[in-house]
């Protein structure tokens, strides 16, 4: 029978198509007998490496634990152990091997300490990989909800800098908030620096401020991708003007910051802000995705919290509306009731015969008075419905002004000594002659304002002075001549600053309490202003509690008829006339609210707004002023509607830029805005971001 017991060459020949690697050394360690694949994985040739020490092949770190493992395996012939361990390969790349470890030298067959070993590189790498991808996983998840629990944009930015600090435990990371109009970063955070750090920024950073800045122009169309970008020239490639040529280069010799990027962190081409992020290191390419979207979280959270903020700001002013309907029909209610209280009761008291003479006198004088009163209420609830349906028309005749003054100076002393006032001076003011005061106005309107103030004054009054007058100012809005400043000064009560801003508003008076104090529906001083504008001169008032107030009003110095026609298509509404602003702003629109809105969401200074409320009037200010840097314009309006206005304004100009902002969201309409001319349509509700993003865009020097 053949002899069936394989050869050296048969076992030879399994070792070197195995997977596994064979190593035995001797009692102290040396290689006395190595597989081919062992000898592949630790890069020593088989016969060169016979009598040296396998530590050799052992990195450093693990070369102690390897060892204490040999002396235990000395120390108990038969035993087998495990062991994990870093070998060498070719070029100083490392192998990750586990195997056992056993002392066969008793075994006459082996007489050695033998080595059973394989290759566990790639799983111990897949093994890493995978749990980077959970802790990035785990990190945007937990990153994704915490962001919706964040109560403002400020924690927002504080969390973005923490967040991506724990992310990157040895980097420096700037946050910085981005305003579009101005085109500027504003530092909001910064984490990472040393104190080595922090004592070169203390060094070279006067001001915290300071390390705000403008953003290169160029840059941000590439900022809004989403990117996180590697600056080559580090934070050279910054504008921010904190970061000096010395301050750059003591950052990279003193704390070794080498490499730097920057990401934006935006939603939708809407840029919010940016991350700056200074490493010892380059980034890794895996981690590029994840401070992407993490980036892109931080951009939701913060839309998310500016839309929030307008909900609530819309809420208020909803709920602060209703509170003054409730208001003014409470008060309207009272103010009407009375009068008619007093005119329905002595009516009845009239029917009696047996009355006396002097009481019945008495009482159809008390009817006469609650008449008037109610038919002054009438008319200004006519009059503000007229103003609001633009059915108001102004009636302009030649008036002595002196004269007028004189009449209202008679009619305030005669209040006064209707209502017994003993401690109160009535004085008046005329800076003209009586050859040179004429003036062309509505003389009916101009005498209503006077009254309308002057019951105020009466009404917050109760002893001082009471002061009418009226001075001549140049128009610093270069539209008229001169202009006639009147005025109506008192020592009454006063005005709290913030009351000031609503005192002019319809249905609104400085606080409840004076309503149920002193009365009155809240209408006249409405009224007062809008008269005024549609006459082309201003309302505004100087006040101060328990001291008293002045009213000042303008009215253009028209001297002839043929200039009433300058005016008479002109509203102008202006927070403060300068000769210093240098940007004009027209707004045409009918509706008030859309005006104080635009004219709050409109993020810039130094800028001069005209207002005015249908199409005539904006192209009468387009003749009549020196020069309109914009124009936005509602497209439905009285007399016109806007593409008509459009047209004509490029006829006359194509050089100004006009931005339709309408509620009209039909696609027919936008094209023929666009036919007529405009450069640019928004739909209401008009977002800040959009409209202060076209209007930089065209206001730019």
């Amino acid at each position: 029978m053949k002899n069936l017991t394989p050869d050296i060459e048969f076992f030879k020949t399994l070792l070197e198509y195995s997977f596994d690697s064979f190593d035995l050394l001797d009692n102290a360690g040396n290689i006395k007998f190595q597989s081919y694949f062992s000898g592949h994985i630790s890069n020593i040739n088989e016969q060169e490496n016979l009598g040296k020490s396998f530590f050799e092949s052992v990195y450093d770190d693990d070369k102690e634990q390897i060892k204490e493992l040999f002396k235990k395996t000395l120390k108990n012939p038969g035993e087998q152990y495990s062991f994990e361990c870093r070998l060498f390969r070719q070029k100083d790349n490392l192998t990750v091997a586990e195997g056992i470890i056993t002392n066969q030298l008793l075994n006459d067959n082996i007489k050695g300490i033998l080595l059973v070993s394989r290759d566990i590189t790639n799983i111990k790498d897949a093994e890493k990989e995978e749990e980077k991808y959970k802790r990035y996983q785990k990190f945007l998840s937990e990153t994704a909800l915490t962001f919706l629990e964040l109560p403002n944009k400020t924690d927002i930015y504080a969390y973005i800098g923490k967040s991506l600090k724990y992310l990157m435990n040895d980097a420096v990371i700037f946050i910085h908030s981005y305003q579009e109009p101005t085109n500027t970063l504003k530092i909001e955070y910064s984490y990472g620096l040393s104190e080595k750090g922090q004592e070169l920024m203390h060094t070279y950073v006067k001001k915290p401020s300071y390390l705000s800045g403008r953003l290169n122009k160029k840059h941000v169309g590439t900022i809004v991708s989403g990117k996180l970008f590697y600056l080559r020239n580090g934070l050279r490639d910054l504008s921010l003007k904190a970061f000096t040529n010395e301050l750059i280069e003591r950052f990279e010799t003193d704390l070794n910051l080498n490499s730097a990027y920057l990401i934006g962190i935006n939603r939708k081409s809407v840029l919010y802000g940016t991350v700056t992020i200074l490493n010892i290191d380059k980034i890794s390419l895996d981690l590029f995705s994840v401070i992407e979207t993490f980036a892109y979280q931080a951009a939701i959270a913060i839309h998310r919290k500016e839309l929030e903020e307008e909900l609530i700001i819309e809420k208020k002013k909803v709920e602060e509306a209703d509170r003054l309907k409730s208001a003014f029909l409470t008060n309207i209610s009272h103010e009407i009731r009375t009068p008619m209280n007093g005119i329905i009761g002595f009516s009845q008291l009239l029917q009696d015969e047996k009355l006396a003479s002097d009481k019945r006198i008495n009482f159809i004088n008390i009817i006469e008075k609650n008449s008037q009163v109610l038919m002054n209420l009438v008319n200004d609830i006519i009059d503000i419905s007229k103003i609001e349906s633009g059915q108001l028309k102004l009636n302009y005749s030649e008036l002595n002004v002196n004269t007028f003054i004189d009449e209202m100076y008679t009619w305030a002393n005669n209040e006064k000594r209707l209502k017994q006032i003993k401690n109160l001076e009535i004085k008046s003011v005329k800076s003209l002659s009586d050859e040179t005061c004429q003036m062309y106005v509505d003389p009916a309107r101009l005498k209503q304002i006077f009254l309308s103030l002057l019951n105020n004054a009466f009404k917050f009054t109760e002893s001082g002075i009471i002061e009418i007058g009226y001075h001549i100012v140049d128009d610093e809005a270069g539209i008229y001549d001169r202009l006639f400043q009147f005025y109506i000064k008192d020592t009454g009560v006063g005005i709290n600053r913030s009351d000031q801003k609503v005192i002019f508003d319809r249905f609104r008076q400085a606080e409840d309490s004076i309503i149920r104090k002193y009365g009155g529906t809240g209408l006249g001083l409405a009224i007062s202003k809008e008269l005024i504008e549609l006459m082309g001169g201003k309302i505004w008032l100087h006040s101060k509690i328990n001291q008293g107030s002045v009213f000042y009003f303008t009215i253009p110095h028209l001297s002839s008829r043929d200039q009433v026609n300058k005016v008479k298509f002109t509203s102008i509404m202006s927070d403060e006339f300068s000769v210093k602003e240098e940007k004009k702003i027209l707004i045409v629109d009918q509706d008030e609210t859309s005006i104080i809105l635009l004219k709050e969401l409109i993020d810039l200074e130094d800028v001069n707004y005209l207002v005015c409320n249908n199409g005539l009037q904006a192209l009468n200010i387009l003749h009549s002023v020196n020069k309109i840097d914009l124009i936005l314009i509602d497209i439905k309006m009285q007399y016109t509607d806007g593409f008509n206005v459009i047209e004509k304004i490029k006829k006359y100009n194509s050089s100004i830029p006009v931005i339709v902002q309408t509620a009209d969201v039909l696609q027919e309409s936008k094209q023929k805005a666009f036919d007529a001319g405009c450069d640019e349509f928004l739909t209401k509700p008009i977002q800040k971001n959009y409209l202060n993003k076209y209007i930089s865009k065209y206001l730019e020097d």
